[in-house]
């Protein structure tokens, strides 16, 4: 039998007792799991990782992370396992995209609010200056905390609303919703799933993750895809739709969604020889109108 002298089980009694390796392997453990969910944003964390260790060890005498000529913020990462750097980027990430899209919705906001004269309060100049105070820091501790930022009053300051959850499944071994339409939905599925899985693959739409909201437009419904979890392999989405009887409200609103999205993705190319996609940073799909002579974007 193998034979442990006094030293090493004292060394091994103090490793024990410290809880470093319970934080790394729980560190590790996300590793794997988002590995697995998020494949394509966990390679890029880990790119930049790598990117921050290679510019670390350029500067240290000995080319890794042991020289002795490092800075604070080089001995501090260098202090890190895989897995805490991992958090701490991913972290960072998110929030500077969550940010992103809070300041995009933001910036939409004021536009309007003060192009469009319906919009545009009688006291609206002396509302700017809360709307460019309060709402910068409302986006940024929105972004940091997650929470979702609401429109006060229907002008563009924005305010934190309360913590929700950004995932929900169904109950076990019951239907999302008990209608008529619910078996037309069920039918629909395969087909629907095939026809956004080749629209992901070709990059025409970005992954579904939990919490994201597709609207799909088949002939005369309107379907809103709910990401509620997402693996290596797929993504399990939630399917509701508008009631299947033809009232005139749902009329409208498919012939406005229709509107909507001939402006955004055709151009007629009678009228312009020179185009641009006004929708920077997203791929459109492409559409072709016999009765029309139009171009894609």
């Amino acid at each position: 039998m193998p034979y442990m002298s006094n030293s090493n089980v004292q060394i091994l009694a103090a490793n024990f007792g410290s809880l470093d390796w319970i934080w790394a392997a729980l560190m590790m453990s996300r590793c794997f799991v988002l590995a697995w969910h998020r494949a394509e944003e966990t390679a890029f964390d880990i790119a930049v990782i790598e990117t921050i260790n290679a510019i670390i060890s350029a500067n240290s005498s000995t080319g890794t992370c042991n020289g002795e000529n490092m800075s604070g913020f080089g001995a501090w990462w260098c202090a890190l396992e895989l897995g805490t750097r991992l958090l701490a980027i991913s972290f960072i990430r998110e929030t500077v995209t969550r940010i992103r899209f809070k300041t995009t919705f933001w910036l939409i906001g004021v536009k309007h609010f003060l192009l469009n004269r319906k919009q545009r309060h009688e006291n609206w100049m002396f509302m700017i200056i809360p709307i460019v105070i309060i709402s910068p820091i409302s986006i940024v501790i929105g972004a940091v905390l997650d929470t979702p930022t609401l429109s006060f009053l229907g002008i563009p300051l924005l305010v934190m609303g309360f913590l929700r959850p950004t995932r929900m499944w169904p109950d076990i071994n019951h239907e999302y919703s008990s209608g008529q339409d619910a078996k037309l939905y069920s039918a629909m599925m395969p087909s629907l799933m095939k026809s956004i899985s080749k629209l992901i693959s070709t990059g025409r739409i970005p992954p579904i993750y939990p919490g994201n909201v597709l609207l799909a437009r088949i002939d005369s419904r309107l379907l809103l895809l709910r990401g509620a979890e997402t693996w290596f392999e797929g993504v399990s989405v939630i399917i509701t739709g508008t009631e299947l009887e033809p009232t005139s409200c749902h009329a409208l609103e498919g012939t406005e969604v229709d509107t909507v999205l001939n402006n955004g993705l055709f151009v007629d190319a009678s009228q312009k020889t020179v185009w641009l996609n006004h929708t920077i940073m997203h791929t459109l799909l492409t559409g072709y109108d016999s009765s029309v002579p139009t171009a894609p974007f």
